[in-house]
């Protein structure tokens, strides 16, 4: 397995496009299977959930993966800097997450809600973290491994 030398094109293409089809794949069964086990209203209720994590996932990026990926003269100390910055950056989106369970289940006249979110501001916390790391392995074209980590995380999650 070509983890870490330089590969072609077309061959971090077809690592890239098998890892996100088989993460869509995945999340199509896990939906389905979701779908059948849970009654409608409690797969209403990991629905709902599931848009403001998606807002959030989409908030911590900040432009921030980009900037290293693009930044051709950044030292070690710079990304580290960076990452410490998104470790305090998903602590405080974490934390805004967590709080907004208790709107939200104001709103939706439940309080099932409130601890959905507190156990989903984890995955708040860590989507903001891994944004530096994933993108100095994209920086560093190592596709076949960053390929491996979408699966992995995809089947733990």
């Amino acid at each position: 397995m070509e983890v870490l030398g330089d590969m072609s094109i077309k061959k971090a293409a077809a690592i890239n496009a098998a890892s996100r089809y088989s993460a869509v794949f995945m999340n199509i069964i896990f939906t389905a299977i979701l779908s059948r086990i849970l009654v409608p209203d409690d797969y209403g209720i990991v629905a709902a959930v599931m848009v403001f994590t998606t807002f959030f996932e989409r908030l911590s990026d900040l432009g921030f993966g980009a900037a290293v990926i693009q930044q051709k003269e950044l030292s070690k100390t710079d990304i580290d800097s960076i990452f410490t910055f998104t470790i305090f950056l998903g602590f405080i989106l974490g934390v805004l997450f967590m709080l907004l369970g208790y709107p939200i289940a104001r709103i939706y006249k439940s309080d099932v809600y409130v601890m959905i979110c507190i156990i989903l501001s984890l995955s708040v916390f860590f989507n903001t973290i891994n944004m530096v790391p994933k993108a100095v392995l994209m920086k560093e074209k190592r596709f076949a491994l960053i390929g491996i980590r979408v699966i992995i995380v995809d089947v733990a999650g």
